[in-house]
């Protein structure tokens, strides 16, 4: 429903733990795509890679998150974690956002071992919105680019009101599905020739996507709502919702537990979901103004100190707004001095 593309906060290094577990579970998961899209671990004995409550063994809390059921499960996952992981994977550092990774998804395979219903648990799912929700502690008020699948929602949400209200699926489910398509594809049409007027968001509109512009709170609520209606509503449809929300809320409780004991901070700009709620003190930032560089120039005069935009980059604000009043008032004084009758 939701894919985040990218996220506003700029990773100033490179995110190393992330980058080595999304290529660590490419080429494992490629390797394993051997016959067709469709898992054949069971039928070969690679149980290591399959979580299952009979035959259990340790490994397979490790193995089942390198692996994925098809490619789209793949590609999916990976794709999250490569938009969302990086600025995570940055404020953590990379010990930790290992640690975090790797423990959500064991809670995750344990939480879906004691209150899950298929026989057997693969991919990499819960660990991924466990890095998710941390970025939501961390990151609450970063806006994030996402891809959303207004249809896909739409036909989502006809479908359980039609499980709901237990109906056969027919003709009168297929006009809905054709109203909301109609009706999304003439609201986004309108929206994007009234404000940004590209032709991509226009065509985005008819395969019924939306590029959209949300902070993470929304995406998370969404995507764990979502979660919650298909337990509610009991329907089988393959995906271990249970393994979501047991990494989802392992990832957000450890996430606060780092904030506040082991003196993860926000910044002055992206301050963390802990000291916005008045859990932890923000981080103090020292301002200090900027010494100029040494003169190159033949006249003796660094070119970086030439024009005002140049001065403004070497002081703090509160430096260069000071010695601007001071300058005004010391032009209109001398001024009025050498002009008298300009004041009658």
């Amino acid at each position: 429903m939701f894919l985040p593309l990218t996220t506003e906060h700029e990773a100033t290094c490179k995110p190393i733990a992330n980058l080595a577990i999304i290529v660590l579970t490419l080429v494992v998961s490629w390797s394993l795509f051997r016959h067709g899209s469709y898992m054949p671990f069971l039928t070969e004995g690679r149980l290591s890679f399959v979580l299952i409550r009979e035959g259990f063994r340790p490994e397979q809390l490790i193995g089942h998150l390198l692996a994925h059921a098809d490619r789209t499960h793949l590609i999916g996952n990976m794709a999250l974690l490569l938009a969302i992981g990086n600025s995570v994977n940055r404020r953590l550092g990379n010990l930790r956002y290992l640690c975090l990774y790797f423990v959500t998804g064991v809670l995750a395979g344990l939480g879906w071992m004691q209150f899950g219903s298929h026989p057997g648990l693969i991919g990499a799912s819960g660990a991924v919105l466990g890095v998710f929700t941390a970025f939501l502690v961390l990151f609450p008020t970063t806006r994030i680019k996402a891809l959303f699948s207004w249809l896909g929602l739409g036909a989502i949400a006809l479908s359980l009101l039609w499980l709901a209200l237990g109906l056969k699926v027919g003709l009168v489910f297929l006009v809905g599905l054709c109203l909301i398509y109609f009706g999304g594809l003439v609201f986004c049409v309108k929206r994007s020739m009234a404000y940004s007027g590209s032709a991509a968001n226009v065509a985005l509109a008819f395969l019924g996507l939306r590029v959209v512009h949300l902070t993470g709170v929304w995406l998370v609520v969404a995507t764990l709502g979502l979660d919650v209606l298909y337990l509610l509503s009991s329907v089988s449809d393959g995906v271990a919702h249970v393994a979501h929300l047991a990494g989802g809320c392992a990832g957000f409780a450890i996430t606060v537990g780092l904030c506040m004991t082991k003196g993860v901070r926000g910044t002055r700009y992206a301050p963390t979901l802990v000291e916005l709620a008045g859990w932890a003190e923000p981080r103090e930032e020292v301002v200090e103004p900027r010494v100029a560089p040494t003169p190159t120039s033949a006249s003796g005069r660094s070119p970086y100190l030439r024009g005002r935009l140049s001065t403004r980059r070497l002081k703090t604000f509160e430096q260069w707004a000071g010695e601007t009043a001071r300058t005004r008032l010391v032009r209109r004084k001398t001024r009025r001095v050498r002009h008298p009758s300009a004041a009658a």
